[in-house]
């Protein structure tokens, strides 16, 4: 994908639309016997800004022209990408009162969380390994 954050910006409605759709919608997350309850339109605005950081990060490393590491990338956004499907899935399943569903939710949000543990390694990479794209290069090449 030559310019993966238009990616991240184009996901950034959708997420914020499914929000809304289930924002009277609560979830209970057991962490170490601490409950903790979270609403839906929390949780899509904060994976909305997740996704417009990594955006600008994105657009800032094609705008000083340096190259990311095309598996990282790849990685990084498709687990991502896979964790907001399910999501999405999640709140459709509880939109028509199916069962409990908590593995799913739970497993988007490991999807999407450990997913964003990637991208500073990528910003890394790419700022500070990585020389500046010639122009005329192809955009995906490899660091090694």
């Amino acid at each position: 994908v030559s310019k993966p954050y238009l990616l991240f910006w184009m996901a950034v409605p959708m997420i914020l639309l499914s929000g809304f759709a289930g924002s009277t919608s609560n979830h209970n997350i057991s962490i170490n016997g601490t409950e903790v309850a979270i609403s839906q339109m929390n949780i899509s605005i904060l994976l909305a800004i997740v996704f417009e950081v990594v955006g600008i990060g994105h657009w800032l490393l094609k705008k000083q022209q340096k190259r990311v590491s095309v598996f990282l990338n790849s990685v990084h956004a498709l687990a991502t990408f896979m964790g907001v499907l399910l999501l999405g899935w999640y709140t459709f399943l509880m939109a028509i009162n199916a069962q409990d569903f908590t593995f799913t939710y739970s497993l988007a949000l490991t999807l999407i969380l450990s997913s964003q543990l990637i991208f500073p390694f990528i910003l890394w990479l790419g700022f500070v390994k990585s020389p500046k794209l010639i122009e005329g290069t192809p955009t995906t090449n490899r660091i090694s």
